[in-house]
């Protein structure tokens, strides 16, 4: 459309600010082909050349081939919410970002190492709390160290589902969910020594 150079249209480019009120709606005569939203409290409904009825946010932007002539946006919040848009013709950059010196990216590791004695698994059919949820782990270290098999679970639910964990195998699960064994055997109790990684 715009291969002459004589008739593309000029960059441009314009920030708006405003602080709408629950369920306040406004419309922006502009003529532009694209829409960016640099800061906003909260989501809000934008309209192109329509009624404000497509959610937008902090941080999109869209861009309509062919230009448009307007922008409704409507506070479909609760509270009052602070909009900044950028609306403009041509492809802008925003390269406002400047970071000078040295970056250093350092993984954590945990720093504790916690165990504790083997936990019985009940004669089955039956489900036993094998390590309790903890926020702070890393990973779970399981070791089967009794002599039937077991499946390793994140619920109490009496069935053969989740891991496998034979007799003398060991698993290690990056979880902070609790965790349970199901002992299918009914003539033997099974065992499971667990201990965990987690971050002080």
């Amino acid at each position: 459309m715009f291969d002459n150079p004589a008739y593309r249209p000029a960059p441009r480019y314009r920030e708006y600010a405003y602080t709408l009120t629950p369920g306040e709606e406004l419309e922006i005569i502009t003529d532009a082909d694209f829409i960016s939203c640099l800061e906003a409290t909260a989501d809000f409904d934008i309209g192109i050349d329509a009624p404000a009825n497509v959610n937008f946010k902090q941080g999109l932007r869209l861009r309509v081939p062919g230009g448009f002539k307007s922008v409704r946006i409507n506070n479909t919040s609760a509270a009052n919410n602070t909009v900044s848009l950028g609306i403009g013709m041509g492809d802008f950059v925003d390269a406002r970002l400047n970071i000078s010196g040295s970056i250093t990216n350092e993984a954590q590791r945990p720093d504790l190492f916690t165990d504790a004695a083997p936990v019985a698994a009940a004669a089955g059919p039956a489900t036993t709390l094998i390590m309790a949820a903890n926020a702070k782990r890393n990973e779970a270290i399981l070791v089967n160290t009794g002599t039937v098999d077991l499946w390793i679970k994140g619920s109490n639910a009496v069935s053969k589902t989740g891991v496998f964990l034979a007799a003398g195998q060991n698993v290690i699960l990056g979880t902070t969910a609790a965790l349970y064994a199901y002992n299918p055997d009914a003539a033997a109790a099974g065992e499971v020594a667990a201990s965990e990684l987690e971050f002080s």
